[in-house]
């Protein structure tokens, strides 16, 4: 069992879109896969479940990562195991709710008394990690996909160190190169300071606590234009930057310990599919799912073409993981 972040503290990279798209693929690669959605946003929750589940799920008070964590942030227990949302056939999920940011508050005094040999501390921090390995192995997946907000916080951290592989999500322009050298040296720092956190584990803990080596698996150019069937003049002018500063910032940077042997850390990239995005949000199914009349049948090309993207994807990912 697998666990794989899709990372980058910048918003606007096709995070959520990535997440949702990668986790059918997956399936259709004859995996069995669930995803946390660790984002307080939970757009990935509301891209996967229709509206009316969505409002029974909420309104009902089912089975959300808020329920999971409740006894926890209320100091009246542990973590909270049930069933996840059934998505598709192999495809399970944790619904993402607002008032995660509660149990991230509890997070930073968490982290400290970790380093004091706390069992508390290494209980809170290890909340979501200790939830993805049970529910995992309760619907038996061979993959956990954690969807993580934009952000370098304790709450991320705590998945990132939680994590076998990370994958980096990246658009062509200015700003999501500067955020690749700020993820990098992030992982870095969380990776060296648990390693001493975890040598003051107290004897005798009762429950799993994360290992701590995220691997970097390679990063996915997204949202990039197609004119005449190659990627536009923009966009191979940023790309031409990427790879660089991927070696530079993450590759040279981060522990040997983190790294696989690679010799391109580019990931088969994503392509702009436009209005197929919103249009695969309405009706709550992955970009390649969608049949008319949900869309002009004029588009189905650009349907077939995004399933070879992401099946593409998804292989290479298994490939390197």
């Amino acid at each position: 069992m697998e666990r794989i972040s899709i990372f980058n503290h910048k918003g606007g990279v096709g995070k959520t879109t990535l997440t949702f798209n990668l986790a059918y693929a997956l399936v259709e690669c004859g995996k069995r896969v669930l995803v946390i959605d660790a984002d307080a946003q939970s757009n990935l929750t509301a891209a996967a479940l229709d509206d009316d589940i969505l409002d029974n799920l909420y309104i009902n008070n089912g089975y959300t990562i808020k329920k999971a964590l409740d006894g926890l942030v209320k100091g009246k227990g542990d973590i909270f195991v049930d069933k996840p949302v059934t998505v598709a056939d192999g495809l399970y999920l944790v619904p993402g709710h607002i008032d995660i940011s509660e149990y991230e508050a509890l997070l930073p005094t968490a982290w400290q008394e970790c380093f004091t040999g706390y069992e508390r501390g290494f209980r809170t921090h290890s909340a979501i990690h200790r939830i993805a390995e049970h529910i995992g192995e309760q619907v038996n997946v061979d993959i956990i996909l954690y969807d993580l907000g934009p952000n370098v916080g304790p709450l991320n951290r705590s998945l990132l160190l939680s994590s076998d592989f990370f994958i980096i999500p990246v658009t062509p322009d200015h700003f999501s190169l500067m955020a690749i050298g700020s993820v990098g040296r992030n992982i870095a720092k969380w990776y060296r300071e648990w390693e001493t956190a975890k040598k003051q584990v107290p004897a005798g803990l009762d429950f799993v606590i994360q290992d701590g080596t995220p691997k970097f698996a390679g990063y996915v150019a997204q949202q990039f234009n197609i004119s005449k069937g190659r990627a536009t003049q923009a966009f191979e002018h940023w790309n031409r930057k990427i790879s660089p500063e991927v070696t530079e910032s993450i590759v040279n940077v981060i522990p040997s310990t983190l790294i696989i042997e690679c010799y391109n850390y580019e990931l088969p990239g994503i392509k702009n599919y436009h209005s197929l995005v919103p249009d695969a949000q309405q009706y709550h199914k992955p970009i390649f799912k969608l049949y008319p009349p949900e869309i002009n049948s004029g588009h189905l090309g650009k349907v077939r073409e995004c399933k070879d993207d992401f099946i593409s994807l998804a292989n290479e990912i298994l490939r390197r993981t």
